[in-house]
């Protein structure tokens, strides 16, 4: 029997597989053993929204969602290790044929993009394949009836900074948090092997097609929980941490995050089909192997990764807040390490470019601007103007709101992201964006198609 809250109704977690629950779970069981924190009854993995809904009345629930295509691949990945290495899970007779006939994420995507029937069968047989959102949730429509008894909704994209606002919703003591070892928290070990092309996406897209419709509604319910929290009264006045600027900046983030193996997960998902489309909008771009590249906000260099086996030896350089998210990356991604001296991998906090030479040909930035706000765009065109004298074009993405009435709440873009007028993800107005970057001393252009997330290139040119 579950405790009730101190003010509520029982509160109970749903573990959807391949979702962060297994560091979730941690974190709350240690957490209900704490006095005063509001309990919360961890559910088994064949625990359902419908069934649970159905045979208590009185039960709030919660859940963590997943990008449905990541999901995928990462179950897959999962049973092929049979659960290894935090548990033992042998394969079904048809666990078996499966792996045998689609030994990689790859190989099966192919297959579902041609329309394989036999390719339609293995991800029926393989487990968590088979236990989609379908079959833990319902529908669409079972989560707007059951709305109102959803206490909190999560997304593995942000996992860390959902788990914040839990923690606070149950009045978690700050010092419990996600665990830092990789086993307990059930990282895939092998993060490459989760790398698939674009058409094997496609197939994957098609499997998850209902999948799409139930994370995109839980997202959507996700998103109105936080605003809702947002538009409350303080009930202090406490100043807003400056941590609160994007979850990159809380603390003790990329300690977490590389201590738990996700040193791709942190930099946004999509790994390596972004990292194609940065090198695609580079190339475009007129970037040469003799030129000098400058990678802002590198990250765990899922361009670099691209980039660099490209260029001439020597001509990569990277900054990024994390130095020792561009070193893990190094240490992990990189196939060519006596080609990027580690020297060329810079600790940047404010876009004051420390110790860089003055000699790049092109810039880039992607997704980072859409995770600080406008001023820190502002300051990075001043200081990329006066720093790079010989710069050609720089390359950045931003998100925008379509009018100055919408810009002032959430905007849901293109691909489904919802963007905020004052907290990550950061949207702004086209006016905006122009100011900045033509006081700046550039001259620019907004290319038509939109990217991943639903991001809007820039492309900058001195003036």
């Amino acid at each position: 029997m579950i405790r009730r809250s101190r003010s509520g109704p029982p509160l109970a977690m749903l573990h959807i597989g391949k979702t962060g629950g297994s560091a979730l779970y941690d974190l709350l069981d240690r957490a209900n053993q704490r006095p005063g924190v509001t309990p919360v009854r961890l559910l088994p993995h064949r625990a359902t929204l419908p069934a649970q809904v159905r045979d208590d009345p009185n039960l709030h629930l919660g859940f963590v969602v997943r990008e449905p295509v990541a999901r995928a691949v990462s179950g897959f990945l999962s049973r092929q290790r049979k659960g290894q290495p935090r548990t033992y899970r042998p394969w079904s007779p048809e666990e078996e044929i499966a792996f045998t006939r689609f030994p990689t994420p790859e190989a099966l995507g192919l297959a579902l993009a041609d329309g394989t029937p036999e390719a339609e069968q293995a991800a029926l047989a393989i487990l968590h394949l088979r236990l989609n959102y379908v079959h833990y949730l319902g529908s669409v429509e079972v989560l707007q009836a059951n709305r109102k008894r959803l206490f909190f909704v999560g997304a593995q994209e942000s996992l860390a900074e959902d788990v914040e606002r839990l923690k606070r919703l149950l009045g978690v003591p700050a010092d419990l948090t996600l665990p830092a070892d990789p086993v307990v928290a059930h990282v895939n070990p092998d993060p490459a092997a989760a790398d698939i092309s674009p058409r094997a996406r496609q197939g994957f897209e098609r499997l998850v097609a209902e999948d799409r419709q139930i994370y995109d509604e839980s997202r959507r319910i996700r998103d109105s929980q936080i605003a809702q929290r947002t538009r409350r009264p303080a009930q202090k006045a406490v100043p807003e941490p400056a941590a609160s600027i994007s979850p990159y900046h809380a603390p003790g983030f990329y300690d977490q995050a590389l201590a738990a193996g996700r040193h791709r997960d942190i930099v946004g998902g999509r790994w390596k089909e972004t990292g194609e489309v940065q090198m695609a909008l580079l190339r475009e771009a007129g970037l040469q192997p003799h030129h000098r590249l400058l990678d802002i906000g590198a990250g765990s260099l899922r361009l670099g990764c691209r980039a660099v086996p490209y260029l001439d030896a020597g001509n990569y350089w990277a900054t990024d807040l994390s130095l020792p998210l561009m070193q893990r990356g190094w240490e992990s991604e990189l196939t060519e390490k006596d080609r990027l001296p580690l020297s060329h991998l810079v600790q940047d906090e404010d876009f004051s470019f420390p110790g860089l030479p003055a000699d790049f040909d092109f810039a880039i930035a992607f997704a980072v601007f859409t995770h600080l706000p406008m001023n820190h765009l502002r300051r990075a065109l001043i200081s990329i103007r006066s720093r790079f004298p010989a710069l050609r074009q720089f390359l950045f993405t931003v998100f925008l709101a379509p009018d100055a009435a919408a810009c002032l709440g959430p905007v849901r873009q293109p691909d489904g992201v919802v963007t905020h007028p004052l907290r990550a993800p950061y949207h702004m107005l086209a006016d905006d964006l122009d100011h900045m970057v033509t006081a700046s001393g550039f001259r620019f252009t907004l290319p038509t198609a939109r990217l991943p997330r639903g991001q809007v290139l820039v492309r900058a040119e001195p003036a």
